[in-house]
């Protein structure tokens, strides 16, 4: 019984990322009632997921969240956080690169003031694109990578 996945729709609900994050740093107990299919937390009387909107006559809601479901949110963050930090200390190598071009090709005095402007310039230019650059390559890449997790999960679940 494998529902598609509405277009335009996270996978999980701001509402259980939420929750899996508290999950994760043991704030909060890996118990309740969960949707039977997006594990969308649910009210006791509520029987509609107000994320998928799949009924709890079509599928038994479900007491914990599985361990795979919190290895996928594993996965995208990594993902995620691979990118932002890879463009960080790559931005900081090239700066520290032409830190020392510099410091090479110029008297002693002025290579040390150019040598902490290059090496100021390109920490503040590497974090800057670390953050807008590296956000948008990394969470497109680890939604990619929840998006097919999650299809190949609800695949063997619902076998």
């Amino acid at each position: 019984m494998s529902e598609p996945q509405a277009e335009g729709r996270p996978i999980f609900s701001a509402r259980l990322e939420a929750l899996l994050v508290e999950i994760t740093r043991a704030e909060a107990p890996n118990a309740g009632r969960f949707c039977g299919y997006c594990y969308n937390p649910l009210a006791p009387a509520q029987e509609e997921c107000g994320h998928c909107g799949l009924s709890t006559a079509a599928r038994p809601p479900a007491r914990q969240i599985p361990a795979e479901v919190f290895d996928m949110v594993r996965a995208k963050r990594d993902r995620e956080s691979l990118v932002v930090r890879s463009l960080a200390w790559g931005g900081l190598a090239v700066g520290l690169a032409l830190s020392l071009l510099v410091m090479a090709t110029l008297p002693f005095w002025w290579n040390v003031l150019a040598f902490v402007l290059v090496l100021g310039a390109s920490y503040v230019a590497a974090a800057n694109v670390a953050n807008w650059l590296g956000d948008a390559i990394g969470y497109r890449w680890g939604q990619r990578t929840l998006e097919r997790r999650w299809r190949e999960y609800v695949g063997r679940r619902d076998a």
